[in-house]
């Protein structure tokens, strides 16, 4: 017998190694689900909510981590959803009205605030009235 013991010590050693691991990796895969879907406390997988690419689970709830491209992150209640920009906004940072960074081609801004409103195209601010206060550059 040398440092291990005898030969059948040091493979009852490395068979125990060997299911340690194979239990840690049964338990892992039983704790992760891949992208596109969430772990419930049924220890399942399943799909994120419509419209959202990465979720987890908050009390046993989807909870969006990562949009579609064309959705924003709205994180104002107990979990992440995917939401549309304001009806008046192309793109924006957040749900909110006041959060739209580009305005879709009807609407523009109302002059003096960021506010935006149906606006005739190519108009790059508009008057109470919705009437075109001033133009973009070259109409």
């Amino acid at each position: 017998t040398g440092k291990w013991g005898s030969y059948s010590n040091m493979k009852a050693v490395v068979v125990g190694i060997i299911g340690i691991v194979a239990l840690a990796s049964l338990a892992s895969a039983e704790s992760f689900c891949p992208d596109g879907k969430w772990l419930k406390s049924d220890k399942t997988c399943q799909d994120c909510p419509k419209d959202c690419n990465v979720c987890n689970a908050i009390n046993d709830q989807p909870n969006c981590l990562q949009c579609q491209n064309d959705k924003i992150l709205d994180l104002s209640g107990a979990v992440g959803t995917c939401v549309d920009c304001a009806a008046n906004c192309k793109s924006c940072t957040g749900p909110k009205p006041e959060q739209c960074v580009k305005a879709n081609p009807d609407f523009g801004p109302k002059v003096g605030t960021k506010e935006l409103i149906a606006c005739p195209r190519n108009c790059q601010y508009c008057s109470a009235d919705n009437k075109c206060a001033r133009c973009h550059y070259g109409f």
